[in-house]
């Protein structure tokens, strides 16, 4: 996040997430904690699923796809993980 605040970037685009086990931490963890940053700064993303074409120009409206449908989102949890330190043996 805090590249793309210092390169004024117009829209982050997140890669090379949850495709592979590497961490201690849930796969999802890195996408809320990016999602969940950019809403409390007023930063454009766009999360495309895994393979979703993604047209720079026209990029889809963010939507997090990761999360389980039909289970209720705490939003007071994106505060805790925008000042979450990160799990244990991962870079942030």
């Amino acid at each position: 996040m805090q590249a793309h605040l210092d390169l004024r970037g117009r829209r982050l685009l997140p890669i090379h997430n949850g495709t592979f086990d590497l961490a201690f931490h849930d796969w999802n963890e890195p996408m809320e904690r990016v999602f969940a940053a950019a809403r409390a700064r007023g930063v454009d993303i766009t999360m495309p699923r895994f393979g979703q074409a993604v047209d720079a120009l026209s990029p889809p409206p963010p939507e997090p796809w990761w999360r389980v449908p039909g289970q209720e989102h705490d939003r007071r949890a994106d505060d805790a993980l925008v000042n979450a330190p990160p799990a244990a043996g991962t870079p942030r």
